[in-house]
């Protein structure tokens, strides 16, 4: 799933992300309102549709975990 996170105006030679955009006050209250009410139906929507498994494996994670932080000492 793609989330469209372009709900917002960017002036072009402003490169600036949506949230130091809003930390900087550059956007409106509305205009920050109606990004997050439409982030929120598309992250509702993400999980009513999301496969996950009802418990996290974490066996598995910690493996994962422990393999990235060795690879990360060796380098």
């Amino acid at each position: 799933m793609t989330i469209d996170l372009q709900f917002h105006r960017i002036i072009a030679h402003q490169p600036y992300p949506l949230p130091l955009a809003i930390k900087r006050g550059e956007l409106q209250w509305a205009e920050v309102d109606a990004w997050r009410k439409e982030l929120h139906k598309v992250l509702e929507r993400a999980l009513c549709e999301a496969q996950l498994p009802e418990r996290l494996d974490y066996v598995a994670a910690n493996e994962f975990l422990v393999r990235v932080g060795r690879s990360c000492a060796e380098t």
